[in-house]
């Protein structure tokens, strides 16, 4: 494949990628639109509600692992401080939804075998709402963590 091409496979259902070499365009393109040089967040969105049933849970892992790949890559240039996943029902979910959930410890595991202990993935984002309350009430993710507020500095 050629730098900084992507092949039709990489886009799923004909609208959703997380080939590196779409993550770099999309990086560059904010950053020259924002007028910085690094982003405090990156994140990816909906990967799992766009991919995961389509692709199965493999091949989505394996696409999830190259994208971290390229998210930690661009945290040691100094392009990107942290990254994440902005998700609406895949954090969400029960653990017999096969298709629609995915385990936060898989993925936090994920980051840790990419990045190392010091992998930068540190946020993810869930709809939190009167009939969305999945998230903070359901024991679905295993994951022991704390909830933190961050003010960007």
């Amino acid at each position: 494949m050629d730098k900084g091409k992507i092949d039709n496979q990489d886009i799923i259902a004909e609208t959703h990628c997380m080939h590196p070499n779409f993550l770099e365009f999309s990086l560059l393109t904010s950053l020259e639109n924002l007028k910085l040089s690094c982003l405090d967040l990156y994140y990816l969105h909906n990967c799992a509600e766009s991919q995961l049933a389509l692709l199965g849970e493999d091949k989505f892992y394996t696409r999830l692992a190259k994208s971290f790949e390229f998210l930690e890559e661009k945290c040691e240039q100094g392009k990107i401080k942290n990254y994440g996943m902005a998700t609406f029902n895949c954090f969400r979910s029960p653990p017999e939804e096969v298709g629609i959930h995915l385990s936060l410890q898989k993925v936090h595991g994920l980051a840790e075998k990419v990045g190392g202990k010091n992998h930068r993935l540190k946020f993810i984002q869930v709809p939190i709402n009167a009939v969305g309350f999945e998230a903070v009430f359901e024991e679905w993710q295993f994951l022991t963590c704390d909830l933190v507020y961050q003010d960007f500095e």
